[in-house]
């Protein structure tokens, strides 16, 4: 019997040391496993910050974006409002090219950030007393094509006037519409939005 022992000693040597080299083995593998966990629970957070963050400059990229061609926007119509009230003096046919869209357009990603719905609404009505407007020069240009001599007191002549005279008092509601918008809309607070800042 001690025979058979010793031969199979001879035989694996190693055999009453195995757990001296299993468990330092098996501590190693546990800490890398809980180590590699731990490095990927600590990137994926890094990577959902890095992506929140990522998404927040983009939202205020386009805030910024549709505030600059709104402001645009007024300035343009502003300046077509001018050469349109010198074209009423003259009673000839003005093709007026009014941006009646814009606030459409972007609005979306105004009101995400801008929360003052006061002001949204007027701008609102404002564009829409614009294609008011560019609807009744349209109007009177259809009156000059079809009676092209204005020089009469008949009708056709006493609608281009009184359109003339409606649209003039809306050309100065506009642009005082428009100085109060392009002032409003270069407050601190909101120069500050457009830079990223004062974001809750």
């Amino acid at each position: 019997m001690l025979r058979q022992i010793l031969l199979l000693h001879s035989i694996c040597p190693s055999t009453p040391n195995f757990f001296d080299a299993f468990w330092p083995n098996f501590f190693a593998t546990m800490l890398g496993v809980l180590l590699g966990g731990l490095i990927t629970l600590l990137i994926n957070r890094l990577m959902i910050k890095w992506a929140a963050k990522s998404e927040k400059q983009i939202e205020i990229s386009r805030f910024d974006t549709a505030m600059g061609i709104l402001i645009d926007s007024l300035a343009f119509n502003q300046s077509k409002l001018g050469n349109l009230r010198k074209h009423l003096v003259t009673c000839e046919p003005f093709i007026i090219e009014l941006d009646t869209h814009t606030w459409n357009l972007v609005k979306l990603d105004i009101m995400h950030h801008l929360h003052l719905p006061k002001l949204q609404i007027k701008i609102e009505f404002h564009y829409s007393k614009l294609a008011l407007v560019a609807r009744l020069r349209d109007i009177i240009n259809e009156i000059y094509y079809n009676y092209p001599n204005q020089d009469s007191i008949g009708g056709p002549a006493i609608k281009v006037r009184t359109l003339n005279e409606l649209i003039e008092n809306k050309i100065i509601e506009l642009n005082e519409e428009i100085d109060y918008f392009l002032e409003e809309l270069q407050q601190k607070e909101i120069v500050n939005l457009r830079m990223g800042k004062n974001e809750n």
